[in-house]
């Protein structure tokens, strides 16, 4: 008597486990569907975010034309052909110099062997955009 009682159970088990995969397959199923739409959600604002960014940076390129970039040559240590190599850079403004990164003073002056200290440029070019000069 005692397998046929075994049996019974793990036929039960058998049958509770069937029932379960289709009900644990169903809310996979959805999970996976919401999940998908999440992700659909989350690109299309990704886009558009990229989409205003490339429109901020196009518009703020095209705004400096020969007749609205800084004479950079008013900056200690920066010469007429330094200043090419920094509008070569999109470097154009007082501003843009006082405010550059270690990484483009590095690539500055290893790029175009700057003679000097650039980090006295910067100095200077921080003095004229705060007007002190």
């Amino acid at each position: 008597m005692l397998p046929f009682i075994f049996g019974i159970a793990a036929g039960a088990g058998a049958v509770v486990a069937v029932n379960n995969r289709k009900e644990i397959k169903e809310k996979v199923a959805e999970g996976a569907g919401k999940a998908k739409e999440i992700a659909a959600e989350g690109a299309e604002k990704v886009k558009d975010a990229a989409s205003d960014l490339k429109e901020s940076v196009s518009k703020k390129y095209n705004e400096y034309t020969s007749e609205n970039r800084d004479d950079l040559t008013k900056i200690k240590g920066i010469g007429k052909a330094f200043q090419e190599h920094l509008y070569s850079e999109k470097i154009y403004t007082y501003d843009a110099v006082a405010n550059m990164s270690e990484k483009q003073i590095t690539l500055m002056e290893e790029k175009y062997s700057f003679k000097g200290d650039f980090k006295e440029s910067i100095t200077d070019a921080k003095e004229l955009t705060d007007g002190k000069k």
